[in-house]
């Protein structure tokens, strides 16, 4: 996928993570790792179906804090970043990133997160 998504061009490059996960199931086949019952309950699943979420819990695990605020941290980067491309390609006389806009987008990125948290509970 890497591989495709770097020094590709044209449609193995568009579809490079659908390639990899094909590829990935391949190989996964060939090397039996799914379990026997797998093939018929894929056969028997209905193409089209709404999720059912029953099965989900919740409950908090403090093991995973530290992994969650790297995770919220690297998230956080990532905003800052796609933010500062963004003020870079509509200035031409960029210098320097607006850290207030950049505050607002971020406050704006972890709103949605939270808002699409908050419909998943609902």
């Amino acid at each position: 996928m890497v591989g495709l998504a770097v020094w590709a061009t044209g449609s193995p490059k568009l579809f490079c993570s659908l390639i990899g996960i094909l590829v990935g199931y391949a190989i996964a086949a060939f090397f039996h790792v799914f379990p026997p019952s797998f093939f018929a309950d894929y056969k028997a699943a209905s193409p089209f179906a709404v999720p059912d979420p029953s099965f989900l819990s919740y409950a908090f695990a403090p093991s995973f804090a530290a992994a969650f605020a790297i995770a919220g941290l690297a998230s956080g980067l990532r905003v800052i970043g796609v933010l500062t491309t963004c003020q870079q390609m509509n200035d031409t006389a960029w210098r320097r990133p607006d850290m207030r806009n950049i505050a607002a987008g971020i406050r704006a990125d972890g709103l949605g997160c939270l808002v699409g948290g908050l419909a998943f509970q609902a």
